[in-house]
């Protein structure tokens, strides 16, 4: 399971993944863990025209 991290998580020097739980996961969830990371919304397709260029 993967849950995205605040900054202040990835700080702490004690971070390891076995610290996390399921309930960890849960609590984050309830929160707006995306919160902050776009400002604003972008178009999707000039990244899929490239990932198709990539591709060949």
């Amino acid at each position: 399971m993967a849950t995205p991290l605040t900054w202040s998580h990835l700080d702490d020097p004690d971070l390891d993944a076995r610290r996390w739980t399921i309930a960890d996961a849960v609590e984050q969830a309830r929160t707006n863990p995306w919160e902050g990371v776009m400002s604003r919304p972008r178009a999707l397709g000039p990244a899929r025209r490239r990932l198709d260029a990539l591709r060949g």
